[in-house]
């Protein structure tokens, strides 16, 4: 009588480089089963998304044998970490892309106006400081354009009341009053049609 010795062992080669397709593969022509869990894969800084970072059997990482028909645990890389984009100098373009760059991070510029934040300064980034975001990727840096600029309104014959109105209504303020109260508007400084920036005030000259 002859007994059996169990499950004849197979010798595959390292599966390093390959993705998951490739290995599967390479264990089929060794008689051996290959799956690549999604909770198994992981992020690698070194190894491509999709490649394989490891394999194992019966707990043993990167073995080369294993029994017939066994099934291999494969590993895959999700690439680089997210790391969180970090809070950058709120002066201008060039030092911004700085220090994205210093975190692993490309910059593009892009311009918004702000009421609050000085024409050429950084306003913030998008996605914003602080979120998680994959290594090497491209960062917006919004800078600013100052406030948007309105039109002084035309206020010729008004009262001052129809000004003050006619100045909220445009997005401006009443700035000084030279003449009477109760008279009407004959100019304004800035003259009417000038492009100034949003909130500025005009001053009011009445007859």
């Amino acid at each position: 009588m002859v007994t059996s010795s169990g499950l004849p062992i197979e010798t595959f080669p390292s599966l390093s480089g390959l993705d998951c397709t490739g290995a599967q593969r390479v264990l089929s022509v060794a008689h051996l089963s290959g799956v690549c869990p999604g909770v198994a894969q992981g992020y690698s800084s070194t190894i491509q998304p999709g490649q394989v970072i490891n394999w194992s059997w019966n707990n043993k990482i990167d073995t080369t044998k294993a029994p017939y028909g066994a099934v291999v645990i494969i590993a895959t890389s999700k690439g680089p970490a997210p790391v969180p984009i970090p809070t950058i100098p709120i002066s201008s373009y060039d030092a911004a892309a700085a220090a994205l760059k210093a975190a692993g991070f490309g910059a593009t510029e892009t311009q918004a106006n702000s009421t609050t934040v000085s024409a050429g300064q950084v306003i913030g980034t998008q996605p914003p400081a602080g979120t998680p975001t994959v290594p090497g990727t491209t960062v917006t840096v919004i800078v600013s354009l100052g406030p948007p600029l309105v039109t002084v309104p035309n206020m010729q014959g008004d009262t001052v009341s129809q000004a003050q109105v006619a100045l909220s209504n445009a997005g401006l303020v009443e700035g000084n009053l030279y003449g009477p109260s109760h008279g009407n508007v004959f100019a304004t400084n800035p003259p009417e049609g000038d492009k100034i920036p949003e909130g500025s005030a005009v001053d009011i000259y009445t007859q």
